[in-house]
């Protein structure tokens, strides 16, 4: 063999060693990012758990049972919200490899003309499918939501996280938090018995000093 085929020899073996790393490398990388994938996931699982009867209540958020109406009020607006759905999609169990995408539908009326009723047929309802994406992607960049990340009322916005939490303001950073914005958790779940005069509502702003509290939804006003 002369030195010029056994150079040829030497690039293409040195050619498959790399090629073989970089392919050691990606399946790790793969198996690392499924792990992430599943973790979150179960997570995610995790706090959808007590959706069904209770409502969490912290220094910024307010996390609502699914089918409950939350009413939130800023200035003149006032608004009232549920979340009737919730899922992660694709489920990463399913579809190794996949990134899985967070999805939360919710419906809300608002008004800003003073009353606090909303079965009168003058209050604007609005249905939308918020969506977040957890996850950093590729070389670090950081891959789009696939739907809003806030909820609506009227002119306002409040940060939303999976599965029902809702935010005093637009952002997860409490310095930005918004002490104008209050936010009142209902056991109502049919329009008609929403009245945002009533006395039973507790109404609560953000507050850095209140800890982390839950109550059953059925037992808010008892």
């Amino acid at each position: 063999m002369n030195g010029w085929a056994r150079t040829k020899a030497a690039l293409i073996f040195f050619l498959a060693l790399l090629v073989g790393a970089s392919c050691s490398f990606n399946e790790e990388k793969r198996a690392a990012e499924q792990r992430i994938f599943l973790q979150h996931a179960h997570d995610a699982r995790e706090r959808e758990k007590s959706t069904t009867t209770t409502v969490i209540i912290d220094s910024l958020s307010i996390k609502m049972t699914r089918g409950h109406f939350l009413l939130a009020r800023k200035g003149a607006d006032v608004c009232c919200m549920r979340f009737t759905n919730f899922y992660v999609t694709p489920d990463p169990a399913q579809q190794p490899g996949e990134m899985p995408y967070y999805y939360a539908e919710y419906e809300v009326y608002h008004r800003n003309d003073g009353r606090k009723k909303f079965d009168d047929g003058a209050a604007k309802r609005m249905r939308e499918t918020l969506g977040m994406n957890p996850f950093i992607g590729g070389h670090g960049v950081l891959r789009p939501d696939p739907g809003p990340t806030q909820v609506r009322c009227g002119a306002h916005r409040f940060k939303w996280t999976y599965p029902t939490f809702v935010l005093m303001g637009t952002s997860l950073d409490p310095k930005r938090a918004d002490s104008e914005v209050q936010l009142a958790p209902t056991p109502w779940t049919e329009i008609r018995e929403v009245d945002a005069s009533d006395q039973r509502l507790k109404w609560y702003r953000y507050d850095p000093n209140r800890g982390t509290f839950a109550l059953r939804v059925h037992e808010l006003w008892k």
